[in-house]
């Protein structure tokens, strides 16, 4: 994909939370907010893969385990979501991980219980 498709793609997985933000607002589980960010997705006719994991290698060797995300869309960006007091430290080591483990670019997290999302989100690009 390239920088501009990847820009758009970005910008679509942005409006679709915020869209599952200003209809639902802050204080709801994470599960609604998931359903619906799932729904906006579809909406704008985007693919995703749920609840997926990839695997963890250490010099080449395939480990017995892996780094679980939430979202994975148009296989290039990865999405953690959140319903909790503030994004900490160990939400964007988690989404850190899951892109260096992953060989992907680009991450959200989107925390949908503050009162405005755009307060509420961290995206974290690496950059080659």
């Amino acid at each position: 994909m390239n920088r501009i498709g990847k820009s758009r793609l970005s910008t679509l997985v942005f409006e679709s939370a915020t869209e599952v933000h200003k209809l639902l607002g802050p204080g709801l589980l994470e599960s609604i907010y998931r359903l619906c960010f799932l729904q906006e997705l579809r909406n704008r006719g985007l693919f995703f893969k749920k609840d997926f994991g990839f695997p963890i290698y250490y010099k080449e060797m395939k480990l017995d385990a892996e780094i679980k995300v939430d979202l994975l869309v148009e296989n290039e960006i990865i999405i953690q979501i959140k319903t909790v007091e503030k994004i900490l430290p160990m939400h964007e080591a988690h989404l850190l991980t899951a892109l260096k483990m992953s060989n992907k670019k680009t991450g959200f997290i989107f925390n949908f219980n503050e009162p405005k999302l755009v307060d509420g989100y961290k995206k974290i690009v690496i950059n080659d």
